[in-house]
């Protein structure tokens, strides 16, 4: 069993890869190179904390980030402005 807090950095890596997007437990399966089943105990677990929804019988769209979703969106955000400034120089 994975400790809460390897679980908890795995669950916003799907959060992020999956934005605007619908996805299903093999698409999951796939991007973390683990087995459908392991990819379905993560859907559980996001759907309990009400941060996908279920959009029909096996697909799922990203609802709600964590905050540590957030705040790795916002380090890119500011490497991106960091690197275009570069670029523009």
């Amino acid at each position: 069993m994975k400790r809460a807090s390897t679980r908890r950095n795995i669950c916003t890596l799907i959060l992020l890869r999956f934005i605007n997007r619908e996805f299903t437990a093999k698409d999951i399966a796939k991007f973390l190179d683990c087995t459908e089943r392991q990819a379905r105990s993560y859907i559980l677990d996001l759907l309990y904390n009400e941060l996908i929804e279920r959009t029909n019988r096996y697909k799922y769209k990203v609802i709600n980030l964590t905050p540590q979703a957030y705040e790795v969106i916002v380090e890119l955000q500011q490497f991106l402005k960091e690197v275009e400034l570069i670029i523009k120089k």
